[in-house]
């Protein structure tokens, strides 16, 4: 496989985030939401929302890409809630790049830079139909801390809480 180079999203990166979202969500979370849910992660809907997250500045957020050949292959959006508290918000592989360790390094990229700000946990909220997701948090030494419902695109979603320390 090429080389994975990963970096700070920019402005340019939308429309290839944009895709890995709208694609993921069509691949892995069809079988696991509501299909309301699904049907609003249009393509459209993606890029209008990560235009709109780089116009903000992504107050408090930030996102970081990695590429192959010059193609967003995956993302990962991470959240600082307090000084010494992150979250990974989002994290999505193309469909066609799972399974080649971009997520991981996706991980291991933003849990290095986040330790050495000074940063002591992260969190992350899986979905609790999401297998998969909970199985790589967990290989990763992420620990289960709770089950809680969180509101998701306008709906109640069922998710677990893993912790990290950085």
């Amino acid at each position: 496989m090429a080389d994975i180079t990963l970096a700070r999203a920019t402005v340019a990166d939308v429309a290839q985030i944009a895709t890995v979202h709208h694609l993921t969500w069509q691949a892995e979370f069809a079988k696991m939401l509501p299909s309301e849910v699904v049907k609003k992660m249009s393509y459209d809907f993606c890029v209008s929302f990560w235009k709109e997250y780089f116009k903000k500045g992504g107050s408090g957020t930030e996102t970081y890409v990695a590429k192959i050949n010059h193609q967003v292959a995956g993302f990962v959006a991470i959240i600082k809630n307090t000084k010494h508290e992150s979250e990974i918000d989002k994290i999505y592989v193309d469909p066609n790049y799972q399974g080649r360790g971009i997520g991981s390094a996706l991980t291991t990229y933003v849990f290095k830079m986040l330790k050495e700000q000074g940063f002591e946990k992260a969190i992350v909220k899986v979905y609790i139909k999401n297998k998969k997701a909970q199985a790589f948090y967990e290989k990763l030494g992420g620990v289960l801390v709770k089950e809680a419902d969180i509101v998701d695109y306008h709906s109640i979603i069922k998710v677990k809480v893993y912790e990290f320390a950085l």
